[in-house]
């Protein structure tokens, strides 16, 4: 499941360059059909896990962009 929401995060802010977390989880809940706060709940790890990794940088709380 965390695999789905992780490639969507990084299509979707890659295309986009820096996106807002909120913007983040109203893309992939309409992806992927699940309800808003089921979503926004499982989505806070990956984001975790991908700053962590280096993979996308957080500049401001709830700001996610490119490195």
């Amino acid at each position: 499941m965390k695999g789905k929401y992780t490639q969507l995060i990084l299509d979707i802010v890659y295309s986009k360059q820096c996106v807002k977390k909120s913007v983040l989880v109203d893309e992939v809940s309409k992806t992927i059909g699940e309800p808003r706060d089921l979503v926004d709940r499982n989505i806070d790890s990956v984001l975790t896990r991908l700053v962590r990794s280096g993979v996308l940088k957080r500049p401001y709380k709830g700001i996610y962009c490119r490195p």
